[in-house]
């Protein structure tokens, strides 16, 4: 019982910022980061631009496209049509366990009922997950898969059917894939993927739906078995990492993987984010430089997608590498716009409820991904809606309140604004949703308290970081605006100066959290994003590091993490979220409840007197003059970094 109402204090309160909630934390992340304090820059040089120097030239702007060679397209746009259930069966999920063996000789090419299979691996098993057991049986566990693991539990209603493949090598290992070839919707709800990443997959899907998400192993692991091919997604966002550090580490892990499983060559996918076209002659500059280089070559296709172009740098049989591609690749669905009675057809199947022939139907003709008004988008949508509501009326029949909720925000997340069209029907069915959980409530929830108070750090601690800058501010301000740009390079700041060993921390979401997470992602740093489900829902950024976000349910111990082994607390102009966080922060260490951390208010400081009339509260004797001193004012992110810095190296003496 005592350890129920420390945990509802906790949730409640959301005071939980102190000695006690940071167990299990590396002593310099336990609010003593002094031992950075030798590594902190005596002092910042004044006027650094808004680029941090010295991490790699940027890719130039797009050259005119050279005249290429048209004669591989028919190797990128072949496709797996993708497995369907066994004869007499409607149900993908009846499909039982299939194995492919690598050595027959009709597998070389794969065919439209076989997946291909990459060279090195002897046999392929495909199991169909239904349950989380069976997802703890057929998904390995490690380091790097637990979380992974732990997040397809709690999705499976909302996620299952879906295919598992093991792939089995010569050498008697194994690693796993899973599958999206049956319903490439998964993506968008698969945990652990950017948005960045989930954007490459779906422009990958319009060319090829043979693909399978690639589990993470303790060693370095490529994202995807890709037509057979393992292949490594990469994608250049920003200009302060160049093209051939991207392909030079997509080389080591595809080597690396290759190496530990005795297999063949791989390739990777590489999307220039912020090009509409691809720069053909300079990449293959790039290519053959970056070659020269290199020692161990396994990179066979270099696939690069820039806007709506796709091309593909395939190696010859000199080692140099050719552009293959039509030298004007636009991607759209092979099989072209689909025809009106195709679009009927599928609405009749979602009218009678027969959402299994719905989705078969959906799939087979690839509508577009991300067009919400086309009108196959829209009957899908429809589909998705029949079927959770089917699954909330089963949940609540059963008194499976939990898993409810969890379909609901799990659908939630995969419409976004689309989604609060439904909520008087989901109230309807379940009228807890979207209610503010009472103390009685989470009196119920103690495990999922005290998972939101240790997993995030547990995840850092794995990661090497080893203490935290956390930045606050205004998720509505814009890139191109001064705070955004501002923070940015703040974020960049922390990332060369902190040594891959101090973080930035934000809430995950746009504005001022993704500049923070972007300029310390664009400068190699380490960069956490502590998200959180929102009636209308923030989406998290795509600047945070792989395995480094995290969604809390509850503010209370969303706000703890953001704190928890801070070296310093910077806050940028925002809102109410902003002004909450700072007047909690100034008041625990006021009264003693948190140790004291430079805190930093970043902006013009009459923007801050107009907002909050400090001087007044000590006019009043409502605060002390020395309350003042908890904070300092500061106009740029060169002055923010300079007083944490010299506030850790005071720590030190």
């Amino acid at each position: 019982m005592s350890l129920l109402l420390l945990l509802l204090s906790l949730a409640v309160c959301g005071h939980a910022a102190g000695p006690r909630a940071e167990r299990g934390v590396p002593a310099a992340a336990r609010g003593n980061p002094a031992a950075f304090a030798r590594a902190v820059p005596a002092a910042v040089i004044p006027g650094v631009p808004g680029q941090v120097p010295g991490l790699g030239a940027p890719l130039p702007a797009a050259a005119a496209p050279a005249q290429a060679v048209d004669t591989a397209g028919a190797q990128l746009q072949t496709f797996a049509a993708g497995l369907d259930a066994p004869a007499g069966s409607s149900d993908p999920g009846a499909l039982s366990t299939q194995r492919f063996d690598g050595a027959r000789p009709d597998m070389a090419g794969g065919s439209a009922e076989e997946p291909k299979v990459p060279s090195g691996v002897l046999r392929v098993s495909v199991d169909v997950v239904r349950t989380e057991r069976d997802v703890v049986r057929l998904i390995p566990s490690g380091a790097n898969s637990n979380s992974l693991i732990a997040k397809l539990r709690l999705d499976v209603g909302r996620m299952a059917p879906y295919r598992v493949f093991t792939y089995h090598d010569a050498r008697g290992g194994r690693f796993t894939g899973i599958d999206l070839s049956q319903k490439p919707e998964l993506i968008e709800n698969f945990p652990e993927q950017h948005s960045h990443e989930i954007k490459l997959v779906k422009k990958i899907q319009l060319w090829n739906k043979d693909l399978q998400l690639v589990v993470r192993e303790d060693g370095v692991t490529p994202d995807l078995v890709l037509g057979g091919v393992v292949t490594e997604l990469k994608s250049l966002i920003g200009k302060q990492i160049t093209l051939t550090k991207l392909i030079d580490k997509a080389n080591n892990q595809v080597r690396e993987h290759a190496k530990r499983h005795g297999l063949g060559h791989g390739s990777v996918v590489v999307d220039l984010a912020e090009l509409k076209q691809v720069p053909v002659d300079r990449v293959l500059a790039d290519l053959e430089k970056w070659r020269a280089g290199t020692g161990d070559v396994v990179l066979d296709k270099i696939f690069v997608f820039a806007g709506a172009e796709l091309k593909l740098f395939a190696r010859g049989p000199d080692g140099s590498y050719r552009a293959e591609t039509p030298s004007s690749m636009p991607l759209v669905p092979r099989t072209g716009p689909a025809a009106p009675r195709d679009v009927h057809v599928v609405q009749l199947l979602v009218k009678k409820g027969r959402l299994l022939d719905a989705e078969r139907a959906l799939n087979r003709l690839h509508p577009p991904i991300d067009d919400a008004h086309h009108p196959l988008a829209q009957a899908r949508f429809a589909m998705e809606t029949e079927r959770l509501m089917s699954r909330l009326s089963k949940f609540v029949r059963l008194q499976r309140l939990d898993d409810a909720w969890r379909a609901w925000q799990g659908f939630k997340n995969a419409y976004g604004a689309a989604a609060h069209i439904l909520e008087p029907r989901v109230r309807d069915i379940l009228p807890i949703v979207d209610v503010v959980k009472t103390p009685l409530e989470l009196a119920g929830e103690p495990e999922k308290v005290l998972r939101e108070m240790e997993e995030p750090a547990l995840r850092l601690q794995k990661a090497g970081v080893e203490a935290v800058i956390t930045v606050y501010g205004s998720a509505r301000l814009k890139p191109g605006s001064r705070y955004y740009e501002e923070a940015r390079r703040f974020g960049a700041l922390v990332a060369q100066f902190g040594g891959g060993r101090v973080a930035v921390v934000t809430g995950g979401g746009p504005g001022i959290m993704e500049a923070a997470n972007r300029g310390a992602f664009e400068a190699g740093g380490p960069s956490v994003g502590y998200n959180i489900h929102l009636a209308h829902e923030q989406q998290p950024n795509p600047y945070v590091t792989a395995g480094l976000s995290y969604d809390f349910e509850y503010f209370s111990t969303r706000k703890m993490n953001l704190r928890r082994g801070a070296m310093g607390l910077v806050y940028f102009p925002g809102g109410f979220g902003t002004l909450d966080e700072f007047f909690e922060v100034v008041t625990l260490i006021q009264t003693g409840k948190m140790p004291r951390l430079p805190i930093v208010l970043v902006g013009k400081r009459e923007h801050w007197d107009e907002l909050i009339d400090f001087e007044h509260l000590v006019r009043r004797k409502l605060i002390s003059p020395e309350d003042l001193s908890l904070f300092k004012f500061v106009e740029t992110a060169e002055q923010a970094w300079s007083v944490v810095a010299a506030a850790q190296r005071s720590l030190a003496k």
